[in-house]
């Protein structure tokens, strides 16, 4: 209740009006958005609707509201919501997935002392097409109860993550959804360009190859891979890893090689 209140003031038609909220049985009741005029941006990809607008928008949006909570420490008491974050992120999808690349165990543990303890803003938790609706003019963000302060590398690389997994089930299309990523990317870091730097984008490749493992054998796999598609899928990370992918040029290059296999 709390990030749709405070992001509606920042960015007022992309998140929805709340109408009543019972703090003590956790309700709350919202806006209902008519579905003729909006629809599920996850529907759309998995229909193979790919609109490069439609990455602007949403990168423009989640660079605009990281960048207004930015180090601001008044946010930082009202959004303390570690352990939530904690039992539906970083145990399912990092310390889970970890056992089963014992290889790859200092990228774990440095990954997940990013996420615990490098905080600098409020991010979402799930921003994810499936919690993304997708109107005329304008994109609707739902779906906040992992909303925490945060580091800002997790909303972004969660959110490619779902671009990528799905360039792999369409290959033959893939290029369309790289270029997807890229216009998120950039047009995230040119909102919030202060993490436009080398330590942000070698730390958002790095926890986007383990988010790539996560879907594939964490506690919350993919419902639509098979099993070429999960080999592709941990190609990809484990070449980012292995090879030290340090910046968004590298990253590029590993995803359009793995998806062209």
């Amino acid at each position: 209740v709390k990030y749709f209140q405070f992001c509606k003031k920042i960015v007022p038609n992309s998140f929805p009006k709340i109408l009543g909220h019972d703090t003590k049985n956790f309700i709350l009741a919202m806006e209902w958005l008519d579905n003729k005029k909006f629809i599920v941006w996850k529907k759309r990809l998995l229909e193979k609707s790919i609109s490069l607008r439609d990455g602007i928008r949403i990168g423009k949006l989640l660079g605009i509201i990281h960048k207004f909570f930015y180090k601001k420490k008044k946010y930082k008491i009202i959004f303390l919501n570690d352990k939530t974050f904690y039992d539906i992120r970083i145990e399912p999808y990092l310390v889970f997935t970890s056992k089963f690349y014992p290889e790859f165990s200092e990228y774990y543990k440095t990954t997940i002392d990013l996420l615990k303890k490098n905080k600098s803003t409020v991010i979402h938790g799930d921003f994810s097409p499936k919690n993304i609706l997708l109107g005329k003019n304008y994109p609707v963000i739902l779906d906040a109860e992992t909303a925490c302060w945060g580091n800002p590398a997790f909303d972004l690389a969660f959110l490619n993550n779902h671009i990528i997994l799905k360039s792999i089930l369409n290959k033959e299309i893939f290029q369309n959804y790289l270029k997807l990523g890229k216009n998120i990317l950039e047009t995230y870091m040119a909102n919030f360009p202060i993490v436009n730097n080398k330590k942000f984008i070698k730390n958002f490749i790095i926890l986007q190859a383990l988010l790539i493992l996560a879907r594939v054998d964490g506690k919350s796999p993919v419902e639509y891979f098979k099993n070429k598609h999960k080999n592709l899928a941990r190609n990809f990370a484990k070449n980012l890893l292995l090879n030290n992918s340090k910046n968004l040029n590298n990253f590029y290059q590993e995803w359009e090689k793995i998806v062209k296999t």
